[in-house]
């Protein structure tokens, strides 16, 4: 949201030509570069606060800078423009002109005149919104992941830790408060540095789970041997969005190879760790039926031992999964590291369970070859957590409808459909009235209420789950309706106007109604997106708010 000048705009003094050249300097960043007055009105604003905030260069400058900030907050922000806070970095919850709230992180520096007295005070501002819903995500998940006995840990794209599980803080002996925020490397010894990066360098390169046993450096400042699996968390387009990081510590077992070493009875007491482990454990002969399972086969596959002892491997496994195995079988035949493969088992009651599966070749002490030992981790709870990362990522937290992100994507797929086969298509922008007054009355918890009643009602007027609806904004809703015409959408917008007049609301003992606005588009021959009719509605939105509100207007064809 550029701004053309041919001048100095007249917003500015003559002793505040200097912000000319600084406007030279900082238009080009993405962070926000205020000039504020002593009593608080803004002076000057770079380009960069327009894109985030969606106001102008003019909107801007004049206005409280506090006045931009979430309703709750400008009382504060007032009291604390009065107070230097140079050099020291603080946060504040924004309201960008669409309604949206933004995470803005600053640090300022005040400018003083030759007399002492403050000149300006400067504003520089990132936007760290993103950052913020990240680590909400994460404190959903933390309930169930706390459970876990493994230590979980989920790391950002910025390499910091934005959520850890009890058993993390019981292993590295750091409370959640120590842990949350800081640099992953807090846990590695500078010994074990170049592996790791090139550990994670293979991740990022693969996107697939690796696992590594290295050393990790406890809070209290001991080292200790564990079990690492890093599995990357990748969204729809194929990006990482996180690191999921597991692991437990290994002490144990090191000193235990180090005694079977020299122990008689290593096949005793390795049959015995080998029957207690969580996770399924398979020796396949060279023949290719099973030789051993552990307990916790019996659990996961649910045959009894004696039911897989002695039987063909590929019992556990779809039939459209047989030639795969066996192409790993001759790779893991063919090296001397384990192979991980993930892959799907089968259940015997039918189902396919998730699975990724570490095999490695057996041989005797003359090297000849046992078969194949495999141990097998149920990606079950991975499989979920990653689907709940997608589904938080595409959906309203509120309403439970798609985001503007999911909605951007139907719009894309139904606008190229339409054009492939020619249908019909509309698109209806809803906006509840006099929102705000909502808001002012019964608070924000009453509002989310208003949202939340509002979506349910719409929803139940639409066509499950051919159109779809999802929130753009704050009080803003859009519907996308396939294979519809202007006729269909004017009965679908009235539907939804008479059904949200009859709403009501109740919240704290007390019961309130809504109405909506509505403007309808269709989506036009030649167009190759729902933008231009999108931008329609909208115009259409507005007339219909023009025109006294609790009303559908269509844009003309």
């Amino acid at each position: 949201m550029s701004k053309q000048v041919s001048g100095p705009p007249k917003a500015l003094d003559d002793d505040l030509q200097e912000s000319f050249f600084l406007e030279a300097r900082v238009d080009t960043t993405d962070a926000i570069f205020t000039a504020v007055r002593p009593d608080g009105a803004i002076a000057w604003v770079n380009s960069a606060f327009s894109r985030i905030t969606g106001y102008s260069f003019n909107e801007a400058v004049g206005r409280k800078v506090w006045e931009f900030r979430c309703p709750e907050e400008i009382e504060e922000g007032s009291r604390n423009f009065q107070v230097n806070v140079d050099g020291r970095r603080f946060e504040s919850r924004w309201r960008t002109r669409d309604d949206r709230t933004i995470h803005l992180s600053w640090t300022t520096r005040s400018l003083y005149n030759a007399d002492g007295s403050l000149h300006l005070r400067v504003g520089t501002a990132q936007d760290v919104t993103a950052e913020r819903e990240t680590e909400k995500r994460a404190d959903d998940l933390s309930l169930l992941l706390d459970r876990s006995m493994d230590a979980i840990i989920l790391i950002s794209n910025q390499r910091r830790i934005i959520y850890c599980n009890q058993a993390a803080c019981d292993l590295y002996l750091m409370s959640r408060e120590e842990m949350l925020g800081q640099p992953n490397d807090i846990f590695i010894p500078e010994s074990e540095t170049a592996r790791l990066a090139e550990f994670g360098m293979a991740i990022r390169r693969d996107k697939k789970p690796v696992e590594i046993d290295t050393w990790r450096r406890r809070g209290d400042g001991i080292q200790i041997p564990v079990h690492l699996r890093v599995t990357p968390l990748i969204d729809d387009d194929g990006k990482i969005t996180a690191m999921a990081s597991v692991s437990f510590d290994i002490s144990d077992r090191m000193a235990l190879e180090e005694r079977e070493r020299q122990a008689a009875e290593r096949a005793q007491l390795l049959a015995d760790l080998v029957e207690n482990l969580s996770d399924p454990v398979f020796h396949i002969r060279p023949d290719g039926t099973i030789g051993y399972v552990n307990s916790a086969c019996e659990r996961v596959y649910g045959h009894t031992k004696e039911e897989m002892l002695n039987q063909p491997s590929s019992m556990l496994r779809p039939d459209d999964r047989v030639a795969l195995m066996a192409r790993y079988i001759r790779e893991v035949q063919q090296n001397s590291q384990p192979v991980v493969l993930e892959t799907e088992a089968l259940h015997k009651d039918g189902r396919r369970i998730p699975m990724e599966l570490r095999s490695t070749t057996l041989r005797d002490a003359e090297g000849k070859v046992l078969g194949i030992g495999s141990v097998v981790r149920d990606m079950t709870l991975q499989k979920e957590l990653e689907a709940e990362l997608r589904r938080a990522a595409d959906t309203d937290a509120l309403t439970g409808l798609a985001n503007r992100h999911r909605f951007s994507r139907v719009a894309d797929a139904e606008a190229r459909r339409a054009m492939r086969y020619g249908h019909g298509l509309a698109v209806i922008v809803c906006d509840i009235d006099h929102f705000k007054s909502v808001n002012d009355r019964y608070g924000h918890a009453g509002g989310d209420q208003a949202l939340k009643a509002f979506a349910g009602t719409v929803s139940d007027c639409l066509r499950q789950p051919i159109d779809v609806l999802g929130r753009v904004g704050g009080e803003e809703f859009a519907v996308i309706l396939p294979e519809t015409d202007l006729s269909g959408a004017r009965r679908v917008a009235e539907r939804i106007r008479s059904a949200v007049e009859k709403l009501q609301v109740r919240h704290d003992g007390r019961t309130f109604g809504l109405t909506v606005s509505l403007g309808i588009s269709l989506f036009r021959n030649g167009e190759t997106s729902l933008e231009e009719a999108m931008k329609r509605a909208d115009d259409a939105l507005y007339k219909a708010k023009k025109n006294g509100r609790n009303r559908v207007e269509a844009a003309p064809d």
